[in-house]
């Protein structure tokens, strides 16, 4: 961690790490990230996300945002167990 970070005001070390961190098991960031129906692993989607440091946090913001209008889009009978989708 860059230790400059740990300068600036009102921060902790912990709250750098909070922002720093991806959800590799995320059932929605995998379902955003599906390609043909086949959700990546977690490992999969670790590796995908390598690219989007520091911005990390951004994009799982913006990929719980998309999987959420594509489930609020789905018809009732389509969802079935929205983990398993």
């Amino acid at each position: 961690m860059n230790e400059s970070i740990l300068r600036l005001p009102y921060r902790l070390p912990y709250d750098w790490q909070a922002i720093l961190a991806f959800l590799s098991r995320d059932v929605a960031l995998q379902r955003a990230l599906a390609e043909q129906s086949q959700r990546p692993t977690p490992r999969e989607l670790l590796a995908r996300a390598e690219a989007w440091r520091p911005w990390r946090a951004y994009a799982v913001l913006h990929l719980w945002h998309a999987d959420a209008a594509t489930m609020a889009a789905k018809p009732e009978q389509e969802k079935g167990d929205a983990t398993l989708a």
